[in-house]
């Protein structure tokens, strides 16, 4: 089963790829590694003619320096428990080093 389901990430890895040489030969994109920085919902807007965003590369810029700024922080603990969104806790990285609910167990 784990050998399935990495198989089936490398197959999904070119076709993500694929999208991005396309999206490079559309002048959509700088480099076909750019599309890692895309959601799936990024991508299925877009091709729908859905997307609230038609600048794909300004789009990738933005995440890109979203990006740095995790490399800048705190690293995480080794384990913690999320509850509900996480996606907050990374604007705050000192609430990140205060809650290591395993400590207790040290």
């Amino acid at each position: 089963m784990r050998f399935s389901r990495t198989k089936l990430f490398g197959v999904f890895r070119n076709l993500f790829r694929a999208m991005g040489r396309n999206l490079v030969k559309l002048q959509q994109l700088n480099h076909y590694q750019d599309v890692f920085y895309l959601t799936l919902e990024d991508l299925s807007a877009y091709v729908e003619g859905r997307s609230v965003n038609n600048d794909l590369c300004g789009l990738v810029e933005l995440r890109k320096k979203e990006f740095e700024g995790y490399k800048k922080g705190l690293p995480p603990p080794e384990r913690f428990m999320t509850k509900g969104s996480c996606g907050t806790y990374f604007m705050f990285p000192s609430v990140l080093d205060d809650l290591n609910l395993l400590k207790q167990l040290e």
